[in-house]
């Protein structure tokens, strides 16, 4: 049976809509990425859904742990994101509203709240701007991987609305959710058209195309009309045993007689792939690659290959020659007779077929200097129309 949460992307923003105390318009930060954090009811009643009274508010899973190198990371790479610096112990009951509406907040919203604590912040030479006070709990919301926004958890009370109101007034809310497996599972079981990007945090093309056309698309005033979903595959190249012992996919420890650990795993990892129709003959690419983007047409069945998915694209997956000629692509004549890349024959791309296309010069070069950057940017006039050929086709609708 298909989940609820779906139908609440968009309604905590209706709901919670007021007057702003504000004399003028403040600066806005647009989030990148959301986080559907499973089955939602209602907003109103979420507060007792999530919150035990036994469990510290910071281990539930609507926030995002980091420690002070995590956070480095974030600030360096320029990121919009939200941050509470927790500087309190947790426990005392004068605390718990704040607690209570930053969780209603995030989950109603679908958005990602990462939580440092004070004590490991101190640790470091630099506070991000953030005012690290003991007994304090403090948000944070950061544009370019600096601060914009902040309040500490003073005055705010047990008044959710007062607190929605002031985040509503300083975020964009995010059009791309991330979703873990069983999430997607209801969603190939589903009725609703959905969009589904497949990534790898160690993917340099994923994080290519995440960090310039897929970042600049998302973050324009573009309208999506779709669900917009992503999801990270790098979980399904390891396997935790009974005893809690995680296996990857280099372990060379026995399995059983016929196989090692590393060789099950890749086993593993193949039916992943072919699960989701990420190896599907038209709209895959060979046994699945990444970055892939599909457009998927749920039959209720949990259908997962071609029937289903109904636009295709596999990015940055090229190969080139010592004269910068494209030899290996996704996007060939034969693939172009495909119904699942009917958008980008449709389109004004002037450039569908990409075998024997010529790219930047010092392209190859920059392959065997193992300049990531500049080996993508030589590609990135013939990938970009069509990536955005096939976003707008998808999920503008």
């Amino acid at each position: 049976m298909k989940k609820k949460w779906l139908l609440f992307l968009t309604l905590p923003t209706l709901l919670l809509s007021g007057c702003s105390k504000e004399e003028a318009p403040l600066e806005k930060v647009s989030l990148l990425y959301g986080k559907m954090h499973g089955e939602v009811a209602s907003w109103s009643t979420l507060a007792s859904d999530i919150y035990g009274e036994d469990e510290p508010w910071y281990n539930l899973s609507y926030l995002t742990k980091l420690n002070y190198a995590e956070l480095s990371g974030l600030v360096n790479k320029k990121e919009n994101f939200v941050l509470v610096a927790k500087g309190n112990e947790g426990s005392c009951g004068c605390w718990q509203g704040f607690h209570r509406a930053v969780g209603i907040y995030a989950v109603s919203h679908h958005i990602k709240v990462y939580v440092i604590e004070v004590s490991d912040l101190v640790k470091g030479s630099d506070y991000f701007g953030l005012k690290c006070a003991t007994g304090i709990d403090e948000i944070a919301i950061y544009k370019e991987g600096k601060i914009l926004h902040n309040h500490d958890d003073n005055g705010w009370g047990n008044d959710y609305l007062e607190f929605a109101e002031w985040m509503n007034q300083r975020i964009n809310l995010p059009k791309m959710f991330e979703i873990e497996e069983d999430q997607l599972e209801d969603l190939y079981h589903g009725n609703d058209p959905f969009f589904i990007y497949y990534r790898r945090g160690n993917c340099g093309d994923c994080q290519y195309i995440e960090e310039t056309s897929l970042k600049d698309y998302l973050l324009s005033d573009r309208r999506i009309e779709s669900y917009t979903f992503c999801i990270d595959c790098d979980p399904w190249r390891s396997i935790i045993d009974e005893q809690g012992v995680k296996h990857g996919m280099d372990d060379q420890t026995q399995y059983d007689e016929e196989r090692t650990w590393g060789e099950y795993v890749s086993e593993e990892y193949a039916k992943k792939k072919a699960h989701f129709g990420m190896d599907d003959e038209e709209a895959g690419l060979s046994s699945g690659s990444f970055p892939t983007f599909y457009h998927v047409l749920p039959d209720g069945e949990g259908t997962t290959n071609n029937e289903v998915i109904d636009m295709a694209g596999v990015f940055y997956n090229d190969r080139i020659d010592e004269t910068e000629t494209i030899i290996d692509t996704y996007f060939t004549q034969a693939r172009l007779d495909y119904a699942c890349l009917d958008y980008l024959k449709n389109s004004s791309v002037e450039h569908k077929v990409l075998l024997n296309q010529k790219v930047k010069e010092g392209t190859y070069q920059a392959r065997i200097n193992r300049d990531s950057k500049t080996y993508h940017d030589g590609y990135r006039p013939y990938h970009e129309p069509i990536f955005y050929a096939l976003l707008d086709a998808s999920i503008l609708l």
